[in-house]
């Protein structure tokens, strides 16, 4: 008798884990459309990858937002699930060269630009942090120091 309380609780209990969890993990979430101008040393850079990273809590990352710049070096940001635009709230902002085809057989491809500092090209190491707000489209400009 005493085995089947215990296992009618276990059961209630991972019921309401099981609810909360899709009650927390079911909430929507807030895009809002971003464009701007990515530079390095005030030059624009065309043809680099653009990514908003927004800041987690917990152990679930939320969908990133990418672009890739122009020759005149502006991005349109488009999230990884889609939807135009970026999660709203803070992001780190990484910016990187694609990475081109690789043969095997002959050394790595220079980039196609300019060295861009690898302290910008890791989202756990940039120093570029943004604020997306909700809304209308914002001009967000990313800018490199040399």
């Amino acid at each position: 008798m005493r085995a089947s309380t215990n296992s009618a609780g276990a059961t209630t209990g991972l019921l309401a884990a099981a609810l909360l969890t899709a009650i927390g993990c079911g909430q929507p979430r807030d895009y809002a459309p971003v464009e701007g101008t990515v530079t390095l040393a005030g030059r624009p850079l065309s043809g680099v990858r653009v990514w908003f990273y927004p800041e987690a809590e917990g152990r679930e990352q939320p969908p990133y937002a990418t672009g890739t710049t122009d020759a005149a070096g502006l991005y349109t940001l488009t999230a990884e699930t889609g939807k135009p635009g970026a999660l709203v709230g803070k992001n780190r902002v990484v910016v990187n060269w694609p990475l081109p085809e690789r043969d095997p057989s002959k050394p790595p491809p220079r980039p196609p630009g300019p060295p861009i500092p690898i302290l910008y090209t890791q989202a756990a190491d940039t120093p570029l942090t943004v604020v997306v707000k909700p809304g209308p489209k914002q001009t967000i400009n990313v800018e490199i120091p040399k």
